[in-house]
C-alpha cells in the first residue's frame, strides 16, 4: 500500500501546481488586457477599453487590478449605475472599491446609499476624499449644517483643495446665496483650471442670475475640459445639453443647432427618445392616459433599461387599476431613495392591491429614510397601520408627523377624529374637528361628526349652541343645519322634530336621497309601513341606486303580509332598463329565501360594480355552491364558485368553499393550491392552516393534519378548529393529549361551552358519570334554552345511576326539547319506567322505538318494559 499512497500524493502535488501555474496564467493574461485597456482610455478609445477590460473580469474575476480597472473607466464615462451594479457585490471589505462606489451613489444621487459605505470604512483608511465623499452625502440627506462645518475643516487643513470650495458653493447655490456661490466657485477654479463640474457649478449660477453670457462662456470652458473620445461621457453629454439650451435662449440659434448635431451624431436615439417621451408626459398630464401608455410602451420595448418611460408607464397601468403590470414595472425600475414620493404611493398603493401590504409598508419605511419631509409617504404610511389592530398607534403617530409637515391636510383630522371617536376619546377626536373647522369651518362631514359627538356624551346643549353657531354663518335653512337638527331632535326623542327638520332638508335639496330615506326609516320604527314605502319610493326617484330604499320597499309589504307587491314594485324596476342596483335586490331576496332558480335569473342579468351588488354575488354562489354539492354535482358546484372569484378572485369565503370542495372530490392537490392562494392574503395562513388539514385528514393523515390544525389555532382559536382537533386526538386513541388540548381549549376560549361538554361526554363514556355530573349541571345553569337539550339528556342518565330522584324532571326537560329524537324519549320512556311509572314509560319507549327503529338500546329497553 505504500506505494499507491505515493502515487497518490504525487498526483495531488501535480493538480496543485497545475491550478497555481493556471492562476498565474490567468494573472498575467489579465495584466495584459487591463495593460491594454489603460491605453485605450487615455486616447479616448472607450469601446476598445471597455472590451479589454471586461476580458481582464472574464479571465480573473477575483483579481483586484481587474475589478478596480473596470469599475474606474465607468465612473470616468459616467456610467454611474453600472458601477453600482458592478461593485455592489464586489466591493464588500475593499477601501479602493467601495471609494468608487460610494463616489457613484453620490453622484446617482443615492446619499443614504453613499453614507451607508461611508460609515463602514475604518478610521485608518479615511483620507481627505472620504471625508468629501461624508460632505457631499450629508448635504444630500439634508444635514447641510454639518456637511458645510466639514467641508469648511477640510479648507482649513489643505486651503489648496479646490473640491471643498466646489461643495461649498454648491451649498451655498441651493440656499440662494449666489454673491457667496460666486466667491467660492471662483476660488474652486482658480485652484483647478481643469475641473469641468467647477465651470458647469459657474454655469448653473450664471443661468440662475439669467447672466446667459456668462452662462455660455463657462458652459465653452467646461467643455473644453471633458474627456473626449468615442463614447460621449455623461459629464460632456450634460454639458452639451445645457449649453445648447442657453445658446437658444440667447437667441444664438445655429450654434445652438449645431451642439444639438453633435448630440444627435453621438446618441442618434437620444433626442428622438427624448421628445417621444416629452410627447407622453404631455398627454399624461392632460389625461390622455391610453395615447400617453401606446407612446410609453413603444417606448419601453425599444430601451427596457429606461426608467422614466417605465415608471411613467407604471403609473398610468396603477391608474387604469392594470396592477399586475405597474407591480412588474414598479419592482424593476422604482428606486426607493431616488422616486418621487407620488410615485413611491403608487408603487405601495399597488402592492396593497395585490394584497402585499407587509410589502407595501417595507417600501414606505425604507422610502421615508430619503423623504423625511414627505407627508405624502407618512401619511400613507399612516393609514395603512391604523387599519392594522397590533400597529394602530404606530399608525397615529405617522398620521401626526403628516399634520405636523402639512397641517391643512383636513382629511387626515378627520381620520384622527374616527379614531379617537372610535376609541371613545372624544376629547381627542372634538380637538381633532376642532382644528379642521378652523380651517375649513363649513366642512359638513366635520360638522355633521361634531355633533355627533357631542351628541353621544349627551351634551345636548353644547350641540345646539354648535348648531346655532353653524346656522348663524350658513342660514336656518342651509341643508347641513337642517340635518343637524334633526338628529339634535332624535336625541331628545322628538320624532315630530326629526320628521320636520328632514321634511325641509328635503325640500331645500331637491335631488338628495339622504333625507327621504331617514324618513322612511322614522316610518319603520313608528310602524307605519305605508309611509314608509312612500319616503322609499321617492328617494328612489331621486337616486334609483339606493339598494336600502328597494329593500325597503319589500320590508314595508312584508310587514303587511303583502310581499308579492312589493316584489312586483321591486321586479318592475329591474326588469324595465339597466337597473343593476334593482336586480341586485331582487337576487338579494331569492338567495336569502334559498330560492336559486328565482335568484339564478337576476344574477345572470347584471355585473356588479359596488360592494352591496358584490356582495348579494358572493350571497349567491355560495347557495347554489351548497346546493348543488348537497346534490352530489360536486363538479357543477366547483364552477359556480370559480365563477364567483372571476369578480372576487381573492375573497376568503369563497376560496375556502372552494378548498372545502376540492377535499371533498378527493382533489387533494387542487385543494393544495387554494390553500396557498389563501396563504397568499395577509393574515390568512390560520384559513389556509386549516383546509390543509382537511385535506390530511380526509387522506387518514391524522397526525399531520393535527399540525396543521394546531399552526392554524396558535394564530386564530375558533371553536371550530377546536373540535376539528379534538375528534382526530380521540379517533388516534390519544386519550392524554386529548385531556391536555381540551383543558387548553377551555383556557384559550372562555366562552365555549364545548370544551366543558367534551369533557362531561368522555367522563360520561369511560363510565364516570360522578365526575361528569357536575359539569354537566354547570353548562345547564349557563347554556340558553334551544341548546340543553343533549346536556339534559345525558344529565338524565347519570341522575338515574346515581339514584337521584332529579333524573325524571331532567329527562323531562330534554324530552320538551326534542319530543322527535328516539334517543331522548328512550331516555325519558326509560327513566319513567325505572322510577314506577310503567305504563307512561311503556309509551314512550314504543315511541322512540319507532322513531329509531335500527337503535339496539331503544329496542332492548322496549323488550325489558314489555316483559314485566
Amino acid at each position: 500500500s505504500s506505494p499507491l499512497r505515493l502515487a497518490v500524493a504525487a498526483l495531488s502535488m501535480s493538480l496543485l501546481l497545475a491550478c497555481g501555474d493556471s492562476a498565474k496564467k490567468n494573472a498575467e493574461e489579465a495584466a495584459r488586457h487591463i495593460s491594454r485597456a489603460e491605453v485605450y482610455q487615455k486616447q479616448g478609445q472607450f469601446r476598445a477599453a471597455l472590451i479589454e477590460a471586461r476580458n481582464a473580469v472574464r479571465i480573473d474575476p477575483d483579481g483586484d487590478k481587474s475589478i478596480t480597472t473596470m469599475a474606474r473607466l465607468m465612473l470616468s464615462m459616467g456610467d454611474d449605475r453600472g458601477v453600482i451594479d458592478f461593485l455592489t457585490e464586489r466591493a464588500s471589505n475593499n477601501p479602493a472599491r467601495l471609494k468608487i462606489l460610494a463616489t457613484a451613489y453620490t453622484r446617482q444621487g443615492k446619499f443614504r446609499s453613499a453614507a451607508k459605505v461611508i460609515d463602514s470604512i475604518d478610521a485608518a483608511d479615511f483620507d481627505s476624499e472620504w471625508e468629501l465623499l461624508r460632505a457631499r452625502s450629508l448635504a444630500g440627506t439634508g444635514n447641510t449644517a454639518e456637511a458645510r462645518a466639514l467641508l469648511n475643516r477640510i479648507r482649513q487643513q489643505n486651503p489648496e483643495n479646490a473640491e471643498a470650495d466646489l461643495r461649498l458653493a454648491q451649498l451655498a447655490l441651493l440656499e440662494q446665496k449666489s454673491d457667496e456661490a460666486q466667491q467660492l466657485i471662483d476660488s474652486a477654479i482658480a485652484k483647478d483650471p481643469t475641473s469641468t463640474e467647477s465651470y458647469f457649478t459657474r454655469a448653473t449660477l450664471g443661468y440662475q442670475r439669467n447672466d446667459l453670457e456668462a452662462a455660455a462662456t463657462s458652459l465653452t470652458e467646461a467643455l473644453t475640459n471633458t474627456v473626449k473620445g468615442d463614447i460621449f461621457t455623461a459629464e460632456r453629454t450634460r454639458v452639451l445639453r445645457l449649453l445648447v439650451q442657453v445658446l437658444t435662449e440667447m437667441g444664438r440659434s445655429n450654434e445652438a443647432l449645431a451642439y444639438q448635431k453633435l448630440l444627435a451624431e453621438n446618441n442618434p436615439d437620444y433626442l428622438k427618445n427624448q421628445n417621444r417621451l416629452a410627447e407622453a408626459l404631455e398627454l399624461y398630464r392632460q389625461g390622455d392616459l391610453q395615447s400617453a401608455e401606446e407612446i410609453l410602451s413603444e417606448l419601453y420595448q425599444g430601451n427596457p433599461g429606461n426608467n422614466a418611460s417605465a415608471l411613467l408607464l407604471g403609473m398610468i397601468n396603477f391608474q387604469n387599476r392594470e396592477f399586475d403590470a405597474a407591480s412588474s414595472l414598479f419592482d424593476s425600475h422604482l428606486d426607493a431613495e431616488l422616486a418621487s414620493p407620488q410615485l413611491i404611493s403608487a408603487a405601495a398603493l399597488t402592492r396593497v392591491q395585490l394584497q402585499q401590504t407587509e410589502a407595501a409598508l417595507a417600501l414606505l419605511e425604507e422610502s421615508l429614510q430619503s423623504h423625511p419631509d414627505s407627508a405624502d409617504l407618512w401619511s400613507l404610511y399612516g393609514l395603512m397601520l391604523m387599519n392594522s389592530a397590533d400597529s394602530s398607534e404606530k399608525g397615529l403617530i405617522a398620521v401626526e408627523k403628516a399634520l405636523a409637515l402639512d397641517p391643512d391636510r383636513n382629511q387626515l383630522r378627520m381620520v384622527l377624529a374616527n379614531y379617537h371617536s372610535g376609541k371613545n376619546n372624544y376629547a381627542q377626536a372634538l380637538a381633532q374637528l376642532d382644528q379642521l373647522l378652523a380651517r375649513s369651518p363649513d366642512d359638513a362631514t366635520a360638522q355633521t361628526n361634531y355633533q355627533r359627538i357631542l351628541l353621544a356624551e349627551q351634551r345636548l346643549k353644547e350641540a345646539e349652541k354648535f348648531i346655532d353657531s353653524v346656522a348663524s354663518r350658513q342660514g336656518n335653512d342651509d341643508f347641513t343645519v337642517l340635518l343637524l337638527r334633526a338628529s339634535l331632535a332624535g336625541s331628545k326623542d322628538d320624532s315630530t322634530g326629526v320628521e320636520r327638520f328632514l321634511e325641509r332638508a328635503a325640500a331645500v335639496n331637491t335631488k338628495a336621497a339622504g333625507p327621504l330615506l331617514a324618513l322612511a326609516q322614522l316610518s319603520v320604527r313608528q310602524k307605519d309601513w305605508a309611509k314608509a314605502e312612500s319616503f322609499f319610493i321617492r328617494a328612489l326617484a331621486r337616486d334609483p341606486d339606493r339598494h336600502e330604499a328597494y329593500q325597503g320597499i319589500i320590508a314595508s309589504h312584508e310587514a303587511r303580509k303583502t310581499t308579492d307587491k312589493g316584489l312586483a314594485i321591486v321586479r318592475q324596476a329591474a326588469t324595465s332598463g339597466e337597473n343593476i342596483t334593482a336586480r341586485a335586490v331582487m337576487a338579494d331576496y331569492y338567495s336569502r329565501n334559498s330560492k336559486v332558480t328565482e335568484a339564478a335569473g337576476f344574477i345572470a342579468q347584471s355585473t356588479p360594480s359596488n360592494a352591496y351588488q358584490l356582495t348579494v354575488h358572493k350571497r349567491f354562489h355560495l347557495l347554489k355552491g351548497r346546493e348543488l354539492a348537497a346534490a352530489g354535482d360536486m363538479s357543477g358546484a366547483v364552477a359556480t364558485i370559480r365563477s364567483a372569484l372571476q369578480q372576487q378572485p381573492q375573497d376568503l369565503d369563497l376560496l375556502v368553499m372552494l378548498g372545502r370542495l376540492q377535499v371533498a372530490q378527493k382533489a387533494f392537490s387542487d385543494a393544495a393550491g387554494t390553500a396557498n392562494e389563501i396563504a397568499g392574503i395577509q393574515g390568512k395562513e390560520p384559513f389556509a392552516n386549516e383546509l390543509r388539514g382537511d385535506a390530511l385528514a380526509a387522506q387518514g393523515k391524522q397526525p399531520l393534519a393535527v399540525e396543521r390544525y394546531r399552526a392554524a389555532w396558535e394564530v386564530q382559536p375558533s371553536p371550530v378548529l377546536a373540535r376539528k382537533i379534538m375528534a382526530l386526538l380521540r379517533e388516534s386513541g390519544e386519550a392524554a393529549a386529548a385531556e391536555k388540548f381540551n383543558s387548553d381549549w377551555a383556557d384559550t376560549l372562555p366562552g365555549d361551552p364545548a370544551p366543558l361538554l367534551s369533557r362531561a361526554n368522555q367522563l360520561q363514556t369511560e363510565g364516570n358519570c360522578k365526575a361528569a355530573t357536575p359539569i354537566y349541571e354547570q353548562l345547564l345553569a349557563i347554556l340558553p334554552e334551544r341548546s340543553k337539550l343533549l346536556v339534559a339528556n345525558n344529565l338524565a342518565i347519570c341522575y338515574l345511576d346515581a339514584g337521584d330522584p332529579r333524573a325524571r324532571e331532567t329527562a323531562k326537560l330534554a324530552y320538551e326539547l326534542g319530543p322527535t329524537i328516539g334517543a331522548v324519549a328512550d331516555t325519558y320512556g326509560w327513566i319513567l319506567y325505572k322510577t314506577g311509572d310503567r305504563e307512561a314509560g311503556l309509551k314512550l319507549l314504543e315511541k322512540a322505538a319507532k322513531l329509531s327503529p335500527e337503535n339496539k338500546e331503544i329496542a332492548a329497553h322496549l323488550a325489558t318494559a314489555k316483559q314485566d
